[in-house]
């Protein structure tokens, strides 16, 4: 199986929803999992908004896809804005992969190439939040965790997202995080 990472285009918001409505069901306590039903819901109404709108502007978003068959099977990517602009941090955004092909390094492929593109834009901290299931994930890539930035996710509540950063380039504004 070869895959390649591409850019996202409006083409693949179907697939992706999938993706993420195909992880985030195993959530719901219904299936076995550990969250209230009614909070899933919440969530994957919250992202089909927002990975429809992955096309505009202030994103670099990109694709896992299956060269073969050209199935889309991962997504990730940066948001930069003014905000993040100003200290030289880009925020990581969703970051999946279809659970048929995890764990065969295409998470690893969409990390590498977000870290790369935030890097070509001169970016010198990447930094998002993740679930307790996606720490040792970003750990393999050097993130430091800050348990005091954590939080409860606001569209599911009983989430705890775990805050961390990724040092792109040495910097005097990294070594005081440190």
């Amino acid at each position: 199986m070869n895959v390649r990472i591409r850019e996202y285009g409006p083409k693949d918001a179907q697939a992706v929803i999938s993706i993420f409505r195909e992880i985030h069901e195993a959530y719901k306590k219904s299936k076995g999992g550990y969250f209230p039903d009614g909070e899933i819901d919440a969530v994957l109404a919250w992202s089909d908004e927002k990975i429809l709108s992955y096309t505009l502007g202030n994103s670099s978003v990109f694709v896992a896809e299956v060269q073969e068959t050209k199935e889309v099977v991962g997504m990730a990517g940066i948001l930069t804005g003014k905000s993040t602009s100003l200290l030289k941090s880009v925020r990581g955004r969703l970051h999946f992969v279809k659970k048929t092909h995890q764990g065969k390094g295409i998470g690893r492929m969409l990390r590498e190439n977000t870290l790369s593109e935030a890097k070509s834009l001169g970016f010198i901290k990447l930094f998002g939040y993740c679930n307790d299931n996606a720490v040792d994930f970003h750990k393999k890539f050097g993130a430091k965790f800050y348990p005091a930035c954590n939080k409860n996710s606001p569209v599911c509540p009983s989430v705890k997202l775990n805050y961390y950063e990724i040092v792109l380039r040495p910097s005097l504004w990294n070594r005081f995080r440190r």
